[in-house]
């Protein structure tokens, strides 16, 4: 009996915390109320209550459970092995953007991040666990825009580090957007949008011909184009 009513248990707090990220998605940290939570669950406010004692707590396990759709993740073995690492974390984000957006809790979630991260609502510690998932997935990127550079593949007047920030917030501003285009019936071709942006990242020259002498070379040939003929 006591091992039935802890599963049931964890069933209701798992329920409030999917629903509650939906309401306070829908209506915003401010708007919302514990009793619009509960109302929603189908649970008493006694059952909200017994779990979390208040909306920061509440806040705290949605942002808990959050994956980051901008996080390649700590295993990149295949990227070494792939001829063309950016295409292959191009492949990737469209596809964890895509799972995020068709994944209503943690699409909902990563709204509640984007938006709403500066509301009193919100724990340090959840504010802080969510700047940490961010600053992860950019060092991530970062290590696949090295290993770009080291295959010649990024252009050389673009660092990795700063690529990788740039695309992380191209990132959110493509999840941003789908948002706003959601709410008119539209959507954003994601693949589409990262494609420009590896375009403007993307050396396509085969071999180390990305080099320095080539870019005073070709700055040489822009001024003389652009001296006023005597």
């Amino acid at each position: 009996m006591a091992r039935q009513t802890r599963a049931g248990a964890a069933l209701t707090r798992a329920r409030v915390i999917e629903t509650a990220t939906e309401v306070f998605s829908e209506r915003g940290l401010r708007a919302a109320t514990l009793e619009d939570v509960a109302a929603r669950a189908g649970v008493t406010r006694g059952a909200v209550y017994g779990h979390f004692s208040g909306k920061p707590l509440l806040v705290a396990a949605i942002i808990d459970g959050l994956r980051w759709p901008l996080d390649v993740g700590e295993d990149l073995a295949d990227y070494p092995s792939h001829p063309r690492p950016l295409r292959q974390l191009h492949v990737q984000l469209s596809a964890q953007m895509a799972r995020c957006l068709q994944t209503p809790p943690q699409w909902q979630a990563v709204m509640l991040v984007l938006r709403e991260s500066g509301y009193a609502a919100w724990p340090k510690a959840s504010s802080d666990h969510a700047m940490h998932l961010q600053e992860k997935a950019v060092a991530r990127l970062g290590d696949v825009m090295r290993l770009a550079r080291q295959r010649h593949q990024l252009r050389l007047d673009i660092e990795p580090d700063a690529a990788a920030r740039c695309l992380h917030a191209v990132g959110i501003g493509i999840l941003l957007g789908h948002a706003g285009k959601r709410v008119r019936g539209m959507r954003i071709d994601i693949p589409q949008c990262l494609r420009l942006f590896f375009e403007g990242l993307e050396n396509t020259a085969e071999g180390p011909s990305d080099t320095p002498e080539r870019h005073s070379r070709l700055a040489l040939d822009g001024a003389r184009h652009r001296a006023p003929r005597a």
